[in-house]
């Protein structure tokens, strides 16, 4: 009986924390990051379109990772090849 409860369960914990505690991490990074880009515009002689665009590419980056979590948070069988191949080349692109 326990053996069978074994094999239906394949979901994966430590993947699920990960995730969660990942989210955390990519909110305080963009803040920090966005902080970071506030300070060097005020405080250092900036050119005003190179923060534009890496503000923006920030931004984007953000994006993906946000992407990359949500796919993540929804994949509870680990063992399926298709879906930890697309979040990995979501991670890469990031």
């Amino acid at each position: 009986m326990a053996s069978e409860d074994a094999e239906k369960m394949r979901s994966s914990l430590l993947v699920q924390i990960l995730v969660y505690f990942h989210y955390w991490f990519a909110m305080l990074y963009l803040v920090v990051n966005i902080a970071l880009y506030v300070y060097k515009g005020y405080y250092l002689p900036y050119p005003p379109t190179a923060l534009e665009a890496e503000v923006i590419f920030i931004l984007l980056n953000f994006l993906v990772e946000m992407m990359r979590l949500f796919q993540s948070k929804f994949i509870h069988f680990p063992f399926f090849a298709f879906p930890w191949t697309f979040i990995s080349l979501l991670s890469h692109a990031s």
